[in-house]
C-alpha cells in the first residue's frame, strides 16, 4: 500500500488543477478596473457597428454610386460586403461584451467572439477587395469608377406632357437636392461611426498592450496579442482615414485607399489571432 500511496505521489498532471476562485472577477481586484474597461469599448464598437451597417444597408438600397443592382457593380459588392461584415462585428463585440460584462469568465461567450470575429475579418478582406479597386485607381476619379456617366431619367418622366418639362426640371432638381442631403446626413453618421471606432480601438490597443506583457511567457497567447495589437493600430489607421473622407462634404479618395489598405492588414492580422484563440477559448475545460 504504501509503494501505491508513493507512486500516486509522484504522478504528475497533465493539467494543472484550477482554483474555481480564478474564474470569478471578484478575485481579482487589481483585474477587475480593466476587465470593466474592456466591457464598455466592446459594448461602444457594437454599437457603432451598428450604426455603420446601417448607413451600408442605405448606400446598397438608395445612394447614387453604390446602389445595387445596377447602379455599380463595384459600389454594390462594397456595400453588400460591408453590411454583413458590420452584422458579424456586432455579433462578435456583443459575444466578448457578455464575457468581460459578467461576474465570471465565459468560456462560450469568448469562443462565439472568436467565430464571429474570424468570420468578420473575411467580410472585411471581401469588403477592401472591391472597394479599393475604385478608391486606389489615381488614374480616375473613383466617382467616375462608381457612378453610371449616364443621366438617369424616372420612369414616370416619359409620361410627363412636352408642356409640364419646366415643372419637371424643378421637381427633379428638388428631388436631387432631397437625396443629396439625405445621402449627406447618412455621411456624417458614419463619420460618427468612424471617430467613435478610432478612439475605441486606441483603448483596446492600451488593454492589449498591457495584456500581451503578461501573456507572452506563453507562446501562443504572446502570438494572439502581437497580432491583436498590430490589428487595433492597423483600424486606427482605417477609421482615422475614414474619418478624414466621411466627415468632409467631398469624398477624399487618398483617404478612402489608405483605408482600403489598413483594413487589409489588420484583417489579415486579427483572422488568424481569432482563429488561435479559439483553439483556447472553445477547449471543453
Amino acid at each position: 500500500m504504501d509503494q501505491v500511496i508513493h507512486k500516486a505521489q509522484a504522478l504528475k498532471m497533465d493539467k494543472p488543477l484550477r482554483n474555481l476562485q480564478d474564474l470569478f472577477y471578484d478575485s481579482q481586484p487589481e483585474e477587475l478596473p480593466w476587465i470593466r474597461t474592456e466591457c464598455v469599448i466592446d459594448t461602444v464598437q457594437a454599437a457603432a457597428y451598428l450604426a455603420q451597417a446601417v448607413v451600408f444597408l442605405y448606400k446598397a438600397i438608395d445612394y447614387d454610386g453604390l446602389e445595387c443592382p445596377n447602379n455599380s457593380p463595384v459600389g454594390c459588392a462594397a456595400s453588400v460586403a460591408g453590411f454583413i461584415t458590420s452584422i458579424t462585428w456586432i455579433a462578435s463585440y456583443l459575444s466578448f461584451a457578455a464575457n468581460a460584462c459578467g461576474q465570471a469568465v465565459n468560456n462560450g461567450a469568448l469562443c462565439a467572439g472568436d467565430f464571429t470575429a474570424l468570420m468578420a475579418n473575411f467580410g472585411e478582406i471581401a469588403t477592401v477587395g472591391a472597394a479599393a479597386r475604385a478608391d486606389c485607381d489615381f488614374g480616375k476619379n473613383a466617382l467616375q469608377i462608381l457612378t453610371r456617366t449616364e443621366t438617369v431619367s424616372p420612369p414616370w418622366k416619359e409620361f410627363v406632357p412636352a408642356g409640364a418639362s419646366p415643372a419637371v426640371d424643378k421637381a427633379l432638381k428638388v428631388k436631387g437636392h432631397k437625396d443629396q442631403q439625405r445621402n449627406r446626413d447618412y455621411d456624417i453618421v458614419q463619420c460618427a461611426a468612424d471617430v467613435t471606432n478610432s478612439v475605441s480601438y486606441i483603448v483596446r490597443a492600451i488593454l492589449q498592450i498591457r495584456a500581451a506583457g503578461s501573456a507572452c511567457p506563453d507562446p501562443k497567447s504572446c502570438a494572439v496579442g502581437i497580432m491583436n495589437i498590430i490589428s487595433s493600430f492597423a483600424w486606427i489607421s482605417q477609421f482615422t482615414a475614414l474619418a478624414v473622407s466621411d466627415c468632409q462634404v467631398a469624398a477624399d479618395q487618398k483617404a478612402l485607399c489608405t483605408a482600403d489598405i489598413s483594413d487589409m492588414v489588420a484583417a489579415l492580422t486579427n483572422g488568424p489571432a481569432a482563429g488561435i484563440a479559439s483553439t483556447s477559448d472553445c477547449a471543453d475545460l
